[in-house]
């Protein structure tokens, strides 16, 4: 322990005799560090990340498929008629849920709001495996006509329009100028998936504040095709495979085209959600990573050029030491030492860059990279930043300080004189 605590003295002394060198190296690896944090941060949150649902793993996105509109349309939402029949007849799901999004008017409290909202089957929480912190979710008997006004809220709704009242289950509120019954707030970290994951018109990132049962129109269920209007989540059953529950889907699905005399090739598509959330922007965001990583890449190689070149100067000295006993371990250990602290001070810079960076990468982003809003400072970007500290230190290091334990006292000491 001595002799490392020596080492990285040692180190420190060093790099005061050469502060030009130390700062431009520290400042090279703080950018290259805090850019690369910056946008592992990103695309860790929104594509590696597993959603905030409980066995998400399990959820899916179902979608139908046209053929003779394939190529124009490779998937379209759901019919109404179909959903119910799906939801009545298959076996593979722990449920199937209706989503209809939206927006309407908020009045009464304080100015008039216009608010994004989802119409929805009264299963969707428990589809979801999300249920409120406060008050309940959806009855089945609030999904029929005249029992449906009822409404479940978001936590920012909770918290800027009822001032967090605890005590807000019953309150009446006034949405298009007709009155729902508050039943239920949602959990502060809650995330519904975007309208782009439901391959419906998409609208960004703004997540719904109000949650409606969905009431479907008598016509809409008498037209068997045609009319592909909603989106539908659904849960798998506890190993239930996406083949299996397609074969389902697509049973159901020929024998409602049996029943209608224009006959149409009409399947079924099942989509794990996270594929479906994240699938139109994986690419970019890895392309992304990829390039700024590239750009590390090539200053860690620049810094190796410039340490190759210290090594040069500082070969007498090495000869020296090695002269007097050092061994090459002795040596190697104390170059890399020198190269560690330059990487971890640029990496402790880097961090702090990485951390005001993301905020600006978060605001400047196109709106349509999923799940946006999850994205945050924590435990994993750290670790990310130290490792990648740490591998630099490597890259960087390795090759000047392996020349450097290589030094011979004699022919240093003659080049010298």
């Amino acid at each position: 322990m001595s002799t490392l605590i020596n080492d990285i003295k040692y180190a420190f002394r060093q790099l005061r005799k050469s502060p030009g060198f130390a700062a431009a190296a520290i400042l090279i690896l703080a950018l290259g560090i805090g850019a690369n944090t910056a946008v592992f941060s990103l695309v860790n949150c929104t594509i590696l990340r597993p959603l905030s649902f409980p066995e998400s793993d399990r959820l899916v996105c179902v979608r139908e498929v046209v053929l003779e509109i394939i190529d124009t349309y490779p998937t379209v939402p759901v019919n109404a008629r179909h959903f119910v029949e799906w939801q009545n007849r298959c076996q593979s799901f722990d449920g199937l849920s209706l989503i209809d999004p939206g927006t309407i008017i908020l009045t009464g409290r304080d100015e008039p709001e216009r608010l994004k909202i989802v119409r929805s089957s009264t299963n969707l929480f428990d589809t979801l495996g999300v249920q409120p912190v406060l008050g309940r979710s959806f009855l089945t008997e609030e999904g029929r006509e005249g029992q449906n006004h009822v409404v479940v809220i978001s936590n920012r709704l909770w918290r800027s329009k009822f001032d967090s009242n605890p005590n807000i289950y019953g309150e009446t509120v006034s949405l298009d100028n007709e009155f729902y019954t508050v039943i239920g707030v949602l959990p502060q970290g809650f995330r519904f998936p975007n309208e782009r994951a439901l391959n419906l018109a998409d609208s960004g990132n703004i997540q719904p504040d109000v949650f409606i049962p969905k009431i479907l129109r008598q016509d809409e269920l008498n037209q068997l095709i045609g009319m592909f209007n909603y989106a539908v989540i659904a849960r798998l059953k506890q190993g239930v495979t996406h083949r299996e529950a397609l074969a389902e889907l697509n049973g159901v699905a020929a024998q409602l085209v049996e029943m209608v005399s224009n006959k149409v090739n009409l399947r079924a598509a099942v989509i794990p959600i996270k594929e479906s959330i994240v699938e139109n922007s994986r690419r970019g965001l890895f392309i992304l990573l990829g390039a700024i990583g590239s750009v590390l890449f090539i200053a860690c190689l620049n810094l190796a050029i410039l340490l190759l070149g210290r090594a040069e100067h500082r070969s007498f000295e090495s000869a020296v030491r090695k002269a007097l006993g050092a061994n090459r371990l002795r040596l190697l250990r104390q170059a890399l030492t020198e190269t560690t602290v330059i990487a971890l001070i640029g990496g402790a810079l880097g961090t702090l860059l990485a951390c005001a960076g993301l905020k600006t990468l978060i605001k400047f982003a196109p709106a349509d990279i999923p799940r946006l809003d999850e994205v945050h400072i924590d435990s994993g970007m750290l670790l990310f930043s130290l490792l990648l500290t740490l591998l630099t230190a490597l890259l960087f290091g390795l090759l000047p300080a392996w020349r450097t334990a290589g030094a011979h006292p004699e022919q240093a000491l003659r080049t010298n004189n």
